[in-house]
């Protein structure tokens, strides 16, 4: 779905029944696009926190004498300047840079196929997560290994001056209406009186309605990368 779609399916669906854009116009305005794309770009996190909607996957070298490593693009290869700086660019993304979009880290596994234990203090190779995109090796040893993870959304570009037309929604048509709900409680949350924050926290109790029947109805993968397959790819 198009930006310019959801503005209207906002401004004749979710939003018709609210004053809506600058000076209520009763549709969203040029002017009203920052605070909107805010919403919806704070609604597609939401989303993907909750559904695994979008997943990536990297390789990184671990080395023997190095057990924690911080999963952000400053150490990736692909971010390497030409003169050598003394950064250990340990993520191997020069086929796809890595986007610094990591949720949650759902897997790590060794080019033998071995699937390390995440979080299990009475495993000897388990894998920490002290936070949400860093690794702490028990046992770490030179070699590449897959990390697979729940994946962020891109955030939409934002000013008065984007064209809705050419920005895309990269989300299936059954969210539409989770995002429609979460937009309309943040618009109604900025409210002064306590009939906007009433109905605000409706529309949140919606949204949260909506992603559990998205989960109930299974349409979802709960993951779906192959085991194998960031190999196969030829990502080494």
């Amino acid at each position: 779905m198009l930006l310019s779609d959801f503005f209207d399916h906002l401004s004749y669906g979710d939003l018709a029944q609210y004053k809506l854009g600058t000076d209520d116009a009763g549709y969203i305005s040029e002017a009203d696009y920052p605070k909107i794309v805010s919403f919806i770009n704070r609604g597609l996190s939401r989303l993907h926190t909750r559904l695994p909607l979008k997943h990536g996957q990297i390789l990184m070298q671990t080395t023997l004498n190095q057990k924690t490593y911080k999963l952000v693009s400053t150490f990736a290869a692909s971010t390497a300047p030409d003169v050598a700086d003394g950064v250990n660019r340990f993520i191997l993304d020069h086929e796809s840079p890595f986007k610094d979009d990591i949720i949650t880290v759902e897997k790590v596994q060794s080019q033998s196929g071995f699937e390390f234990p995440m979080n299990d203090a009475s495993e000897d190779l388990t894998v920490l997560t002290p936070s949400y995109n860093t690794l702490q090796f028990s046992q770490p040893k030179d070699e590449i290994v897959a990390v697979m993870y729940r994946a962020q959304h891109p955030l939409l570009p934002n000013g008065p001056d984007i064209d809705p037309a050419a920005i895309s929604l990269d989300i299936p048509d059954f969210c539409i209406d989770a995002l429609g709900y979460f937009c309309v409680h943040r618009l109604l949350s900025s409210g002064a009186n306590a009939e906007a924050i009433q109905e605000s926290n409706a529309f949140l109790q919606k949204f949260m309605m909506e992603v559990e029947e998205i989960k109930s109805l299974g349409l979802l993968n709960p993951d779906i990368n192959s085991s194998q397959r960031i190999w196969r790819d030829g990502w080494v």
